[in-house]
């Protein structure tokens, strides 16, 4: 496991990680330890403490606590049966403050034990101990301790079917907010009808007595055969999100799903969208939400008047996570929409480069403003550069320009004459100035671009090429779907040799540029960029 840890005044210890794994005693013995590491922020480590007993020790969670201390949670074989859950803290030095065991026993990959701290200071406790009814059975057990790990409430989770059919509940993760935890995992049984079920679970733990009326416990069936819960975390918006995975477990195919419910009774927050259909809708609320705070600390700083935000993408929608590959309108894709613009990541149709952009930056950037002007990240640096008062390197060609004005506002300073070039791997494939794209001729599969091919990250309808060069007016065909080559020969032949003015400068598949780069000492420079292996699709087991 791996969290963040907070600076501490009280060691001089800056902001930082701790890390928890199992490391392989010395020779002779034979058993795992527990290794327990803190570092800084450029992961040097400042402490690491190892630790375990005479048999087997299993790492399972860590926690940061109110007071700048650690706490690691583990099963261990070196304690009594039964009482196989052990929990560690560490103060912020890395000194050992106590070590207690709880009810907990170990059942191999079923094994499950986690911990978290409430508001309070108190923690929270879960793990699997042996059922006490069928043979087979494994129950779960919650344990509420104060500070000082001395339990204060300890219970148990039990779930019976008839025909004496054994329940396995396991823990997979455990988190909470205020003083309220919840916890995930996995739930098994031999259904007399259906056989083997393996389903997810979700809990939310009581607080102080076994009986608590705010607590609940829900068994969810995502997959027609079996799913189980891995991860749980509290949203914006005050619901749960819960990761998990269906398929047979550790087995491949599986394909991971998310499924969202109210924090106050475990209930769909909309039973009528399906699970997969929110994975999307996760990712962007929790972006939207931890911008939101990035917003808040530059406020509370109260250095928003010397501040930039720039929020962009990298590339257009992922076409693979969307249903046959199309743009993402369906229940269940969540790969993403380009709208009108064609295709998506990967491709040199607009939808896989053209992204919406956000700039903020109060006094300066004119709110409420829209800019149709080219601009990429390409121009970042060197615009950053200059508002920085920084000067950009002379040595080499800075493929950039600085577009301060277009930051300000001042759109009508923008060059006309702004020219973008569209790179699939090593080839050129079309360049645009202005309200004009031109796709150049070329192979439906080129050298070096099998890799995208294969993977079909390009829709199927898209993997294409072009005898003649593909003349699009972007102002009214943003879908790319009509030739005018032809009627605009003088507009054809401007952009042939911009491109021709490209390839002799940063290179092509086929050629080596005048300013290209290389990163290794190569003498001589070799005349063709070497192209990247193609990979072949894996051969179908019979």
């Amino acid at each position: 496991d791996v969290i963040t840890v907070r600076e501490d005044p009280n060691s001089g210890f800056p902001l930082g990680f701790a890390t928890l794994e199992m490391t392989l005693v010395e020779e002779g013995e034979g058993n795992w330890d527990l290794l327990l590491m803190r570092m800084d922020d450029h992961y040097n480590v400042l402490w690491k403490r190892q630790f375990g007993g005479p048999g087997d020790e299993f790492s399972q969670n860590i926690v940061e606590t109110l007071d700048g201390g650690i706490v690691v949670c583990a099963y261990s074989s070196s304690t009594l049966p039964g009482s196989n859950a052990v929990l560690v803290k560490f103060d912020s030095a890395g000194h050992l403050m106590w070590s207690r065991s709880y009810p907990g026993n170990l059942f191999g990959s079923l094994t499950g034990a986690f911990v978290t701290e409430l508001a309070n200071g108190n923690l929270v406790l879960v793990s699997s101990v042996t059922g006490l009814g069928v043979s087979g059975a494994i129950d779960a057990a919650q344990t509420i301790t104060d500070p000082n790990g001395i339990p204060i409430h300890t219970w148990r989770h039990d779930l019976t079917m008839g025909n004496n059919c054994p329940v396995q509940l396991t823990y997979k993760s455990v988190t909470s907010r205020g003083n309220i935890a919840v916890a995930c995992g996995s739930i098994s049984y031999n259904d007399p009808i259906s056989g083997l079920q393996v389903n997810s679970f979700i809990q939310r733990l009581p607080n102080s007595i076994p009986i608590d009326p705010s607590s609940w416990f829900n068994e969810y069936r995502v997959a027609a055969l079996s799913d189980y819960a891995t991860g749980i975390e509290w949203t914006a918006n005050d619901c749960l999100v819960i990761s998990g995975a269906q398929g047979e477990f550790l087995e491949a195919p599986s394909q991971g799903f998310s499924l969202r419910v109210k924090a106050v009774d475990g209930g769909p927050t909309d039973p009528a969208v399906k699970y997969e259909a929110l994975v999307l809708t996760d990712v962007i609320e929790e972006i939207d939400f931890n911008v939101g705070r990035v917003l808040d600390v530059i406020e509370e700083l109260e250095i928003s008047k010397n501040t930039y935000i720039l929020f962009t993408s990298d590339n257009g929608p992922w076409l693979i996570k969307n249903k046959n590959h199309q743009d993402g309108h369906l229940l269940g894709d969540h790969g993403g929409s380009a709208g009108p613009l064609r295709s998506g990541k990967v491709s040199t149709f607009e939808g896989g480069v053209r992204v919406p952009t956000v700039l903020w930056g109060p006094g300066r950037v004119p709110a409420g403003t829209t800019c149709d002007k080219i601009a990429s990240t390409l121009d970042v640096l060197p615009t950053l550069a200059s508002l920085a008062g920084a000067e950009t390197p002379k040595d080499r060609v800075i493929d950039g320009e600085d577009i301060t004005h277009l930051f300000h506002g001042e759109f009508d300073q923008a060059n006309p004459d702004k020219a973008f070039y569209y790179y699939l791997r090593v080839h050129l494939q079309a360049v645009r100035q202005g309200k004009w794209k031109l796709h150049l001729p070329r192979e439906v599969k080129q050298p070096g671009t099998e890799p995208f091919l294969v993977n079909r990250h390009i829709a199927p309808v898209d993997r294409m090429g072009f005898e003649k060069p593909f003349l699009v007016d972007l102002g009214k065909d943003q879908s790319e779907t009509t030739n005018l080559a032809k009627g605009h020969p003088e507009v054809v032949k401007r952009l042939l040799d911009l491109a021709e003015g490209m390839r002799k400068d940063l290179g092509d598949f086929d050629q080596v540029g005048t300013n290209m780069r290389f990163f290794d000492p190569i003498e001589p420079h070799p005349t063709k960029p070497p192209l990247p292996p193609s990979r072949k699709p894996r051969p179908q087991k019979k």
